[in-house]
């Protein structure tokens, strides 16, 4: 019997998939505030990659984006005081990115 390393954050019922493969699933539950969002803060340069990859024709960037907006949420709930009025502020302040403005530099 082999064992594949993964050492990474998954979905809540990855777990009883696996076992429902026939295989067995070792894990653990994280209960250390700081590895929590130590492993979303990881999920999320996993996830953004796999949707740069998608994106460039290797998977389903709807997938992918789906997942990064699912850890997105994840950190968003495990950060004390959280302020949604924040982004929307930033968003006034600065704007969004919907006219794909792209600064390539700045002089003085």
């Amino acid at each position: 019997m082999s064992k594949i390393f993964y050492n990474k954050l998954v979905r809540d019922n990855i777990p009883e998939i696996i076992e429902a493969s026939g295989k067995k699933a070792n894990y653990r539950v994280l209960t250390d505030q700081n590895e929590i969002l130590n492993a979303l803060v990881d999920k999320v340069i996993e996830e953004a990659n796999e949707l740069n990859a998608a994106i460039n024709g290797d998977g389903d960037p709807s997938e992918e984006l789906f997942d990064l907006v699912e850890v997105v949420g994840s950190i968003s709930s495990e950060l004390p005081n959280i302020n949604i009025n924040a982004w929307h502020n930033k968003t006034l302040e600065k704007g969004s990115f919907d006219k794909h403005i792209f600064l390539e530099s700045v002089e003085e």
